[in-house]
């Protein structure tokens, strides 16, 4: 365990959480545990919730929390419940509060300096805005067994500040590499969609929030054949022979089979939000954008929704489909 740990913030007294969801994770757990409890930063629990494993996973946290008591910390362990992904995410961000959490994937490995480097910038910018919903997110790296894919996804993918806000509908930042503060936890249940946790936290704090980048790659991401979202998961050949075909089957349907998760959510935010600024933030509903002249949705598109790095046969069908 890490025995010098960084003091930089101890006058600002920010207790840190790091929220942990497992599930049949015995294979790598125990890798990605070793990374959190070796973290630099001087003061912080993980918090860990099991989704009714059947593996060994149980044990493994058992074992670390005996070996690391102020630091781990196990909350409805015995409840053998699966709330699925979101619904346990959710748990955790319910049963405890801090100044800043982490969500943690239980599959990856964590630098050393990733707490203290993300949490800084929440203080530079809380620093300036007071009480602004945050949320900090770094590069990390890609890698299968002991070889290196991508040594920053975030160059690879090519994008800065302002391709991050155009992509307000795409949670383009895996939740692995957010850090928020209480604010942006409070501004998560304040408002209900049908994404992921860590989809509907970025597109609110693209609508309502401030969303800081960090370059430096402070996870190791790993791939493998669990993985539960990643671009990687699906042949990009296969996906485009399937987009062809959609597309010249039936160009109307296939759009809005595409907007249809997108156009579900939308709905649900105009319950809850005033109509006219979700239009200045080009929140359409699907009626909305099949209205849009031909190049104002080829626009509207490319700036919200293209997807990174595809091929360019496929990225000129996606266009020309919308």
């Amino acid at each position: 365990m890490n025995n010098n740990k960084l003091e930089y913030y101890d006058d600002k007294n920010l207790d840190v959480k790091v929220l942990l969801s497992t599930y049949n994770g015995e294979l790598f757990l125990e890798e990605q545990l070793d990374s959190l409890v070796n973290q630099d930063y001087f003061s912080y629990k993980i918090v860990i919730r099991d989704d009714g494993s059947k593996d060994k996973t149980i044990d493994i946290l058992r074992n670390y929390k005996q070996k690391f008591p102020t630091i781990i910390e196990l909350i409805d362990l015995d409840s053998n419940i699966n709330l699925g992904v979101k619904g346990s995410f959710e748990l955790l961000m319910q049963s405890v509060d801090a100044d800043c959490y982490f969500f943690c994937d239980q599959d990856d490995i964590w630098e050393s300096d990733k707490i203290s480097n993300l949490v800084s910038l929440l203080i530079q910018e809380q620093e300036k805005h007071g009480d602004l919903p945050l949320l900090a997110f770094s590069d990390f790296r890609i890698f299968k067994e002991d070889e290196v894919i991508i040594k920053s996804y975030y160059k690879k993918i090519n994008f800065g500040t302002n391709d991050i806000k155009n992509k307000i509908f795409m949670c383009v930042i895996p939740g692995c590499c957010f850090c928020f503060n209480q604010n942006a936890k409070k501004l998560y249940f304040e408002y209900s969609t049908e994404y992921l946790h860590d989809g509907h936290l970025f597109l609110l704090m693209q609508l309502f929030g401030t969303v800081l980048p960090s370059r430096k790659a402070l996870i190791n991401y790993r791939l493998h054949a669990n993985n539960l979202v990643g671009y990687w998961k699906q042949n990009k050949m296969i996906l485009l022979i399937k987009d062809f075909v959609k597309f010249f089957r039936n160009k109307s349907a296939y759009r809005t089979s595409v907007l249809s998760d997108y156009d579900s959510n939308v709905r649900l935010l105009y319950d809850q939000i005033d109509n006219e600024f979700l239009r200045t933030k080009e929140l359409y509903l699907l009626s909305e954008v099949n209205n849009l002249s031909f190049f104002s949705r080829k626009k509207w598109y490319v700036n919200h929704f293209k997807p990174f790095k595809k091929g360019i046969f496929q990225g000129i069908m996606e266009i020309l489909t919308f």
